[in-house]
């Protein structure tokens, strides 16, 4: 009788933690999504500071 009491504990175990993985799964998925597209903002304010940064260093002479 001892070896029957738990049986019914296995396929909960086994759905809690089948959850969990898919969760952490998806979590991580959108972790990635969120910082390439902040990677890719980053990369392009960095392209516009460069090019605020050129047209100032063009049209300001301040080595004189």
């Amino acid at each position: 009788m001892k070896n029957n009491s738990f049986k019914f504990l296995l396929p909960i175990i086994g759905g809690v933690l089948l959850s969990i993985s898919s969760w952490t799964l998806i979590e991580i998925i959108e972790l990635k999504a969120k910082t390439s597209s902040i990677e890719n903002e980053l990369i392009n304010v960095d392209k516009r500071m460069t090019r605020l940064f050129y047209w100032f260093d063009k049209f300001t002479d301040l080595n004189k």
